[in-house]
């Protein structure tokens, strides 16, 4: 799923996340540089633990739905514990303590037949799968959730693994996947088959603002979640502006290497609504709803006298009335979401906007900054809406494509300014925007910034719509406040000079089609600009490229 040819072992940005299964010790190297000037460090050492020492003997148990597993044979560990049980949520309900690997067999179909399988143990746990074969599949049969995640009495549990399984809705609406409903750390959901659910994956925080203000306090926002390598398909929870692939808030968030695809009846295919430190990397994210997002990134909701936090947000003594709150304040009560990098993922549009920075809508002030989205390779149909929406501050987009098979009027490549006319939260400032590369077969506008935005900058951005008689320009700006362009193309070239670039036929499927050949203006034109690769990760030199490719 990764959108270019980036390794899930290398990355680039100010926050990086990567997930470990193979036993042993590994060294994490860390390099900076200026574009002239590197460091390096490889001094971080990770031990990662092997399970079948963690979970030796009785303390995992194989679970079968007609037969009872032999421990030594068909992948059930030698020493483990065996059962007999078609119904997930009893099995999992039963058999969970702490130091419990539970093992459904594969190639097994199990049953949701009475209450939600609940993980509501403190951990170390996992729930997988054993032998070889097709993933254990878990249907729902029955008005329930398929697997929840803490309770109103658990807020301090953690360290579980939820890993290999089919779970399947039924077509069953509504449901939910996997429900978070208490505080819970470290939970890394991997390579897990969902669809023909309501929701896929759901940690939404009004869960645990409810406890803490209904006789259950001790919930704090989740920390360390991690979702990587599963595929989410078909959410439809029969309810109108309804239904998510993944819904999450969470201190430290990862979402790496997933396809999530088909809300067109819901909403959003992702959206979180908050973030302290987040990456989301090499996922393929597809046809959300009408009027949706593919990828929406908001705010917890700013708090002050007049609207002060719920606890999980740092409770009423977030008193900040205006956007003076330090850089250096982090954690649940800073008020942002934050420190977040969007990178090496497929955007498929058929709905409004790819990807939103900033708040819900223009009554919501729900702050975001520092966010990088890099290396995106934006795929899209018609649409009359922006493909990345900016309204937050301190934003970089830079070394992005976009393919537009038809830009419609009032369409956007890029855009900056408030959520709506009118909004409550502060206006954009501080949004650097700088080798990106825009193709469209119809209307094309790059980049939109409007008057209410400041501090803009676009610089080294690449741009070409074949096809004339329509609307093209590189970039339209409203007459805001202190903003730099330069190194652009220019509107004549956007609309009637080919940058010639690799692809021959003019679909630029691929993100190599996006390279510039000999001759095309687009090489040497660029300015330096703190950019110090390409979309491919190839250094830049001092002679600069517009646009996300190098020649």
């Amino acid at each position: 799923s990764r959108a270019g040819v980036s390794s899930r072992n290398e990355a680039t940005g100010a926050v990086a996340a990567h997930l470990y299964e193979t036993p042993g010790t590994y060294f994490v190297s860390l390099s900076i540089t200026d574009g002239t000037n590197t460091a390096s460090n490889s001094c971080t050492q990770i031990v990662v633990q092997d399970p079948d020492v963690v979970f030796a003997g009785t303390n995992t148990i194989c679970v079968a739905a007609t037969s009872l597993p032999v421990a030594g044979a068909d992948g059930c560990p030698a020493g483990a514990a065996q059962a007999v049980s078609s119904d997930f949520s009893t099995a999992v309900n039963t058999y969970q303590t702490a130091h419990k690997r539970i093992l459904f067999k594969r190639g097994d179909t199990f049953s949701i037949s009475g209450q939600a399988a609940a993980i509501i143990t403190d951990g170390p746990g996992i729930v997988g799968a054993f032998g070889s074969g097709a993933l254990p599949l878990i249907q729902r049969t029955t008005n329930n959730d398929i697997l929840e995640i803490s309770n109103a009495t658990t807020p301090t549990i953690k360290d579980w693994r939820v890993m290999d399984l089919e779970l399947d809705g039924m077509s069953s609406t509504p449901s939910l996947a996997i429900s978070a409903l208490g505080g819970m750390d470290q939970i890394t959901l991997l390579r897990l088959n969902i669809h023909n659910v309501g929701w896929g994956i759901s940690f939404s925080s009004s869960s645990l603002d409810w406890w803490n203000t209904n006789g259950h306090p001790g919930h704090t926002l989740w920390d360390q979640l991690t979702v990587a390598d599963s595929t989410l398909h078909h959410m439809d929870d029969g309810s109108p502006n309804s239904g998510y692939g993944i819904f999450a808030a969470g201190q430290h968030m990862a979402l790496l290497g997933n396809s999530v695809d088909d809300v067109t009846a819901g909403t959003h295919i992702v959206r979180l609504t908050t973030t302290m430190t987040g990456v989301v990397s090499n996922n393929s994210l597809s046809r959300q709803g009408s009027n949706y997002t593919l990828l929406r990134i908001a705010g917890p909701g700013w708090c002050n006298n007049a609207n002060p936090a719920l606890p999980i947000y740092g409770g009423p003594d977030c008193n900040y009335t205006n956007d003076s709150r330090p850089v250096g304040v982090e954690g649940a009560n800073s008020g942002y979401t934050e420190n977040v990098v969007i990178s090496d993922n497929r955007f498929l549009t058929t709905g409004w906007v790819s990807l939103e920075i900033g708040p819900e809508n223009g009554n919501t002030d729900e702050r975001v900054r520092n966010v990088v989205a890099e290396r995106n390779f934006f795929d899209t149909g018609a649409t009359s809406g922006y493909h990345v929406d900016v309204n937050a501050r301190d934003i970089t987009i830079r070394n992005n494509m976009f393919r537009i098979s038809d830009f419609t009027v009032g369409s956007k490549g890029i855009g900056v300014g408030l959520r709506t006319p009118g909004s409550i939260e502060p206006p954009p400032l501080r949004v650097e925007i700088y080798n990106n590369s825009f193709y469209s077969t119809g209307e094309l506008v790059g980049v939109s910034v409007d008057v209410n935005s400041t501090d803009t900058v676009v610089m080294d951005n690449v741009a070409y719509a074949p096809n004339g008689n329509a609307l093209h320009a590189l970039l339209s700006d409203a007459g805001s406040a202190n903003l730099t362009a330069s190194n652009n193309s220019s509107d004549a070239q956007v609309s009637g000079t080919s940058p010639l670039f690799a692809d021959a036929t003019g679909t630029m499927s691929l993100p190599s089609d996006f390279q510039p050949t000999g001759g095309s203006y687009a090489i040497g034109s660029g300015a330096v600009v703190p950019v110090w690769s390409d979309f491919f990760l190839v250094p830049q030199t001092s002679t600069r490229d517009m646009g996300a490719v190098i020649h």
